[in-house]
């Protein structure tokens, strides 16, 4: 489907045969797409108990524009318009790599019930820190503690200043989990990893423990 938003976005949209109780916003790496054959089985597997929606930032795929910080206002109006577009039901934010940063910066929105992160990686928003999209998240994130919980899916072989970011996140969210895996980052999309933070995010959404 399209965003008919300025620039253009491509989105996809994937639910249970079963009803729907929780919704899932899931945020792409910088320069994957929705045709990466991996990243679709994630989706997929997700979308067995959850109703996904995972869009292509600009630039990236079919998607118009150029990648910038402009994703993060992209991303901001997508979770805010859920309920208008597709009806209300309980909002959870996710994302991989940068896309994970991306949910976590939005864990504080009205209407998001819980947010995770797989491997959220800063490598892509500019090697800079004064980057314009590294920065935009700097903002973003100096706020109070978010009043929802979360959850950081990373690989224990990871390189050390992705594993201080998130602990620095984590030092800051009283509600935040982390989950640590054997092997590298890559290994989070691997079974049984997305069906078991999809079960984290269906509970979630739900308000159960």
């Amino acid at each position: 489907m399209w965003l008919g938003w300025e620039p253009r976005l491509r989105a996809r949209r994937l639910a249970p045969w079963d009803e729907v109780r929780v919704r899932l916003v899931f945020h792409l790496d910088a320069g994957v797409t929705l045709d990466d054959g991996r990243l679709a089985g994630v989706l997929e597997t997700m979308a067995e108990g959850l109703e996904v929606i995972t869009w292509e930032p600009r630039g990236q795929g079919a998607s118009g524009g150029r990648f910038g910080p402009e994703v993060l206002d992209d991303a901001r109006r997508l979770v805010s318009e859920t309920a208008s577009r597709w009806g209300p039901l309980p909002l959870v934010v996710g994302g991989q790599g940068l896309g994970g940063w991306l949910a976590l910066a939005l864990a504080g929105t009205p209407g998001v019930a819980a947010a995770f992160a797989l491997a959220p990686s800063l490598a892509s928003a500019g090697e800079e820190p004064s980057s314009p999209l590294r920065a935009a998240l700097v903002k973003a994130f100096a706020r109070p503690s978010v009043p929802v919980p979360t959850l950081v899916v990373e690989g224990r072989e990871r390189p050390p200043a992705e594993a201080e970011a998130v602990s620095q996140w984590l030092a800051r969210d009283r509600r935040g989990s982390r989950l640590a895996i054997a092997g590298t980052d890559a290994d989070v999309l691997l079974p049984p990893w997305p069906a078991t933070v999809a079960a984290w995010a269906r509970a979630a959404g739900e308000g159960t423990p």
